[in-house]
């Protein structure tokens, strides 16, 4: 396994027609279907949605309490304030993707750590 980061590429296409998902994801990832989700006036103009994406990161830099304990000097027993910064360390935090759309096209590039637990999440709204 590599120790290098890997650049990924999510494409959301809200012009094509929707397809079934393969059955063995279906229980881990729902549908994955924008046009399932979409209003049907939506699907019909996609150029009256608007994207946007964030991502949830566990990895070395993101949500790491140990990295954190380690830097307390390793404690074996911890002081409340100790365990509300190991509490504030391992925070899930939600974090904004720069997302490109154009003709009902959305995509967005995201660079993954290695070892690491990453949730990309996309949302489509109506644009004003």
């Amino acid at each position: 396994m590599s120790d290098s980061a890997a650049s990924c590429l999510f494409a959301v296409d809200l012009t094509a027609a929707a397809t079934p998902l393969c059955q063995p994801w279906q229980g881990c990832v729902g549908s994955g279907h924008a046009m399932l989700a979409l209003r049907a006036d939506w699907r019909h103009d996609p150029a009256s949605c608007r994207a946007a994406a964030t991502i949830e990161r566990v990895d070395d830099d993101h949500a790491d309490p140990q990295r954190s304990w380690q830097g307390m000097g390793s404690p074996e027993y911890l002081r409340p304030t100790q365990v509300q910064m190991l509490m504030d360390a391992s925070r899930v935090v939600a974090q904004p993707l720069a997302i490109r759309q154009e003709r009902g096209r959305a995509s967005v590039d995201v660079v993954l750590a290695p070892r690491s637990v990453n949730l990309v999440h996309v949302s489509w709204e109506r644009a004003s």
